[in-house]
């Protein structure tokens, strides 16, 4: 099973910056092709992940840390690192990769004391001065200065910040940059894509686009954009969502007997797109396409990348079979 960055974070309770620390040591490794932004990891992965090396579990939540620090047992109980030392004393506070990184050798700690030393002795060192104390004393008064997760969740979830994210989202879309960005990852992982959208659609029932469309619109967004594409190009005399026998038709022309089915790709299967169609879906296509022939109706069936990359094309698809059927009208 695949895991996403935030899936691993909430599911086995380590933060992000220790997934990531494992990643550059080797211990995790990102599926090939995940999007920089949202790295894959395999749950089988994780899950061999070795206890005190990799992470310590933390004994009073049972979460996986790479340290177990004072905000993580804020969020989690009342306890504070002494207090957990004291109730677990051979509970590890700490995993050896995370102590393998924090450890500093001499000469290291020696340049670091020196570089301390020397800023005291001007005029930012005695700013620099005042900032330990002041932190100095926020913490024995225990105001770390750390906002706790539900201040987070809180603050997030006023209608300013609410109003702040959705117009910098907004803004990203209008301008064209997030849709950039987010078609030239497609286009350089197709595979990929393809993958994350048939697995995300795996978990979603045959039933569920019909009954959506039942309680929202019967009609796509796709469909209305080629009725759109039709009206201008002055092809008119179709009825939109035409019943003939016990099937609705997306365009049914009733009077030459032209049926023109707007095609999503993943819904109907598309061969050029790599979709092999819900099966519901399809079975209703051939069920469909069956009965339309058998009442002398030709059926047109327009794929859903034809209208987005070669729309005039599609247009002209439509436009021949009015033509063979001999009652094309402007």
């Amino acid at each position: 099973m695949i895991l996403s960055l935030r899936q691993v974070s909430i599911q086995y309770g380590m933060n992000t910056s220790h997934i990531d620390e494992l990643t550059v040591t080797g211990a995790l490794t990102v599926i090939e092709g995940s999007h920089p932004l949202r790295p894959k990891y395999l749950r089988s992965q994780v899950d061999g992940l070795t206890p005190d090396h990799h992470y310590v579990v933390c004994r009073a939540c049972g979460k996986w840390a790479g340290q177990i620090t004072t905000k993580h047992l804020k969020m989690c109980s009342d306890l504070t690192v002494e207090g957990y030392r004291d109730r677990w004393p051979d509970a590890p506070l700490m995993c050896e990769v995370v102590r393998g990184n924090k450890s500093k050798s001499d000469a290291q700690r020696k340049h670091q004391s020196d570089v301390l030393m020397a800023r005291f002795k001007t005029e930012a060192g005695e700013v620099t001065r005042q900032e330990i104390a002041d932190a100095s004393r926020r913490m024995q008064a225990g105001e770390s200065g750390v906002r706790s997760r539900v201040a987070l969740v809180a603050m997030n979830r006023t209608a300013a910040r609410r109003a702040a994210v959705s117009n910098t989202t907004r803004t990203g879309w209008v301008t064209g940059h997030m849709r950039t960005m987010v078609v030239r990852w497609h286009q350089t992982h197709r595979q990929a894509s393809i993958d994350s959208a048939a697995h995300a659609r795996s978990f979603i029932r045959d039933t569920s686009m019909s009954a959506a469309r039942a309680k929202l619109s019967k009609t796509s967004r796709l469909h209305l954009k080629f009725r759109s594409m039709l009206t201008y190009a002055g092809i008119t005399g179709f009825t939109t969502e035409g019943r003939v026998g016990p099937f609705e038709v997306d365009e049914a022309h009733f009077d030459l007997k032209v049926a023109v089915e707007v095609d999503g790709c993943y819904w109907h299967g598309c061969a050029t797109c790599g979709f092999p169609g819900v099966p519901s879906t399809v079975r209703n296509d051939k069920a469909k396409d069956a009965y339309l022939k058998a009442s002398g109706w030709t059926i047109v069936r327009v794929p859903g990348h034809m209208i987005a990359t070669e729309p005039d094309a599609s247009i002209g698809i439509v436009r021949q079979s009015l033509h063979t059927a001999r009652g094309y009208t402007r």
